[in-house]
């Protein structure tokens, strides 16, 4: 696609900033009990997002805050989307957390497919199907965690969270992309983001421990602040910005390069990211699924429509 190098900028960004995303939050519960770090990571997010809105995009984010509704919608499926992510976390690796959650790959696809007409014709593919099933078996094997029990997955509590997750998620992209389609992703992810920061500040009073706040010290939420601005506050607003322009489906295939950054990074902090020779199998076959259901959207795929001007950088 010609013309969309801003695009593809941003949605390297989006992969970036989500694959260190796992990592930020393994390394901050040490610190801070899951909803306590929620609530701080947003508000970071918001904090360093506000200031530049105003300055750069005031006609913008008075019509996302136009939108409140829409947008409180969304922001209400983040608090309990970002809860389970982060409590996910705290019960498994970061790695496996980012290969459970591939799985967005093929619901993301069958919802653009039911929602935009021009990211259909993906899901009847022998392709989408055959990479769909590939992708379920691939997510058993990374699941496989006692290699003297291989046919049965270690369905904990992390799965169960990980896979609200994937379902969460695919509401989100598909809402927000339908969102952002006259609106600027920028102001519009700064009203989500302030939001939810309103949004996790009972969770946080009613399940979490303030006091860890001042505790943490300035170290820690100087950690804090940069996960949430780079995890959450850029990773968002480019990828909003990149699926308006090539689409939802495609934006959420490409993100299959999040679990090995994750793990490249996570492996110098963490001897218990290693995974088993069974686990590693079951990853190939989740990854070679994924490719075939990004096959099957690229042979698919039909042109997007010129984009909104109002969503210019």
């Amino acid at each position: 696609m010609k013309g969309h190098g801003r695009a593809y900028a941003a949605l390297f960004v989006s992969a970036l900033g989500w694959a260190l995303a796992p990592v930020f939050i393994r390394y901050l519960s040490a610190h801070y009990d899951p909803y306590t770090q929620s609530f701080v990571r947003y508000v970071s997010a918001a904090v360093a997002l506000v200031p530049w809105c105003v300055y750069r995009y005031p006609k913008e984010l008075r019509r996302a805050l136009a939108r409140w509704r829409a947008l409180a919608a969304i922001a209400l499926l983040v608090v309990f989307m970002q809860t389970a992510w982060t409590v996910a976390i705290y019960h498994t690796t970061a790695t496996a957390a980012q290969l459970i959650c591939k799985l967005q790959v093929p619901m993301v696809i069958l919802m653009s497919y039911l929602v935009f007409r021009e990211e259909r014709f993906v899901i009847l593919s022998f392709r989408f199907l055959g990479g769909t099933a590939l992708a379920l078996a691939g997510v058993t094997g990374v699941l496989m965690r006692d290699p003297s029990v291989r046919w049965f997955p270690a369905l904990d509590l992390a799965f169960a969270l990980l896979m609200f997750v994937n379902v969460c998620w695919s509401v989100y992209i598909v809402g927000s992309r339908h969102t952002c389609k006259d609106l600027h992703p920028v102001p519009m992810f700064t009203v989500v983001a302030v939001m939810v920061s309103a949004g996790f500040l009972p969770v946080m009073l009613l399940k979490g421990d303030t006091a860890s706040i001042g505790a943490a010290g300035a170290w820690v939420g100087a950690i804090a602040f940069l996960s949430g601005m780079t995890s959450i506050s850029m990773a968002h607003c480019a990828f909003h910005y990149a699926q308006v322009r090539l689409g939802a489906a495609f934006c959420t295939s490409l993100q299959l390069v999040n679990p090995l950054a994750t793990y490249l990074v996570a492996l110098f902090l963490w001897p218990d990211e290693a995974l088993n020779a069974l686990q590693w199998a079951g990853a190939v076959v989740l990854v070679l699924g994924s490719i075939l259901v990004v096959d099957a959207q690229r042979r698919a795929g039909r042109a997007l429509p010129p984009a909104d001007v109002n969503a210019a950088p």
